[in-house]
């Protein structure tokens, strides 16, 4: 079970605010014979920015890979997870400090991606996300790249100095998301971790495979966590 009071909710993204995996199912195959790259396991909690590089795309290239996928993206409109509007209102009541913490890479329309899916960004205190490339995306006060992605420590530079300052840390911060990288995040950090199964892991079993602890929690979707914060 949790430990309270937490300070600090740091949320992934795909998978477990928004519903949007099926559409990356469909856009994957195609944007990868487009830019002639070879299979890639993009279910498997790995940055696609890291393959990118590897693979020997140039960082104008990788913007163009980037700019095609999230153009795709946006044409089929995912949708935030029913209660996650809900759950941050809760946190921002409770002044819980609320950072999305993901391994998309910092495009120019990553705020209107979540806005279209219903999210509402307001409520949202920090958003960093994992960026390989040097961004030419101008970035809101709030808004941050980290050069290394999850389950790396390195992803939370940009905000660290933040999350220490509150009492209780680490163990006083929770993360919450859908894959063994979220999970090893809290792990390498020593923070809380409640999983969900709406993304790429869809069982408890496969849950325990990656080393769950006896004190995480999981749950079917992000909404699980109002209960507990009410």
């Amino acid at each position: 079970m949790l430990k309270f009071p937490i300070k600090a909710v740091l949320f992934d993204c795909d998978g477990t605010l928004v519903d949007d995996l099926k559409e990356h199912h469909r856009i994957w195959p195609k944007i990868f014979r487009e830019f002639k790259l070879g299979r890639f396991n993009t279910r498997a909690g790995r940055s696609v920015g890291d393959f990118l590089k590897r693979s020997g795309l140039s960082s104008i290239e990788i913007r163009k890979f980037w700019k095609r996928f999230n153009s795709l993206e946006f044409d089929m409109s995912p949708k935030a997870f029913r209660g996650v509007n809900q759950l941050l209102k809760i946190f921002k009541k409770k002044k819980i400090l609320i950072a999305i913490v993901t391994n998309r890479p910092t495009v120019f329309n990553y705020l209107s991606f979540l806005i279209q899916a219903g999210l509402d960004i307001s409520l949202v205190d920090y958003f960093v996300n994992h960026d390989s490339t040097p961004s030419l995306v101008k970035l809101c006060p709030n808004q941050f790249s980290a050069s290394a992605g999850k389950p790396h420590s390195e992803i939370l530079k940009p905000i660290i100095k933040i999350l220490k300052k509150l009492p209780g840390f680490p163990e006083s911060v929770l993360m919450v998301g859908d894959s063994w990288a979220d999970l090893h995040l809290a792990q390498n950090c020593h923070f809380q971790f409640a999983g969900v199964m709406s993304g790429s892991m869809k069982t408890l079993k496969g849950w325990k495979a990656f080393g769950l602890r006896d004190q995480d929690v999981i749950f079917k979707e992000v909404s699980g966590l109002i209960k507990l914060f009410k």
